[in-house]
């Protein structure tokens, strides 16, 4: 068997930040250095190395166990989010944190996006866990090009519209918070939320050292409910 990689994400969209910067940025690179990896294709010779990244389902874990039995495959499991947490207590969330802790003790090597993600899942899972930490690849900023600005001609009015208006605001001597992510989790609640937490800091400093915050989320409507004054 090659010492070959191959990567099994639990989506191929490149939108999807977990699968650009955990998966098909880390295959462009490990490929430019001459290394023979690719995306997981069941058809295939077995891998030496199968990288489960971000996927932990019963029926993906039971067929790689059964890859590693018959061919010596090595798994390595890649997780970037706390799936262990939920404050809320439903079916569906309580057992994909059990899902998550029959495949981290199943696999040979856990990936973790930081040291506190690690923390959690030797928490959760056991203290003997294999657990090397990777961070995120840096993603530099994507400029747009003519054809993609009159493609999405709307979003680009929006764009200018903010700019003259933080412009406008005249901040020079003030600190700037900018907020970006996903408004929220239908598991536990957080996301843009968890900026209520901080809310009477914020406005407590502003008053000695004036303050903008940018939010750049994806929902408008929870912007507006939560942030919005």
């Amino acid at each position: 068997m090659s010492k070959n990689i191959a990567f099994w994400p639990h989506v191929r969209d490149i939108a999807t930040a977990s699968f650009r910067l955990r998966c098909h940025q880390i295959l462009e690179g490990l490929s430019a250095k001459g290394v023979e990896c690719g995306l997981y294709n069941k058809s295939a010779p077995p891998p030496h190395t199968l990288v489960l990244s971000k996927r932990y389902d019963e029926k993906t874990i039971r067929h790689a166990a059964s890859m590693r039995a018959r061919h010596g495959t090595r798994i390595v499991l890649d997780i970037c989010d706390n799936h262990f947490y939920s404050n809320r207590n439903e079916p569906i969330a309580i057992t994909r944190a059990e899902l998550l802790r029959n495949a981290v003790r199943t696999v040979d090597l856990v990936v973790a996006s930081s040291e506190e993600l690690a923390k959690v899942i030797r928490t959760e899972a056991g203290q003997d866990l294999a657990i090397t930490v990777i961070a995120d690849t840096v993603e530099y900023p994507s400029t747009p090009d003519t054809f993609m600005k009159l493609r999405n001609v709307l979003a680009e009015f929006r764009l200018n519209a903010l700019r003259s208006w933080l412009n406008q605001a005249d901040r020079r001597q003030a600190r700037k918070i900018i907020w970006f992510g996903n408004h929220g989790s239908g598991f536990a609640d957080g996301g843009m939320a968890d900026l209520l937490r901080v809310k009477d800091i914020i406005e407590s400093t502003n008053k000695e050292c004036p303050l903008t915050l940018t939010v750049i989320s994806n929902s408008k409507e929870k912007f507006a409910k939560l942030i919005g004054d």
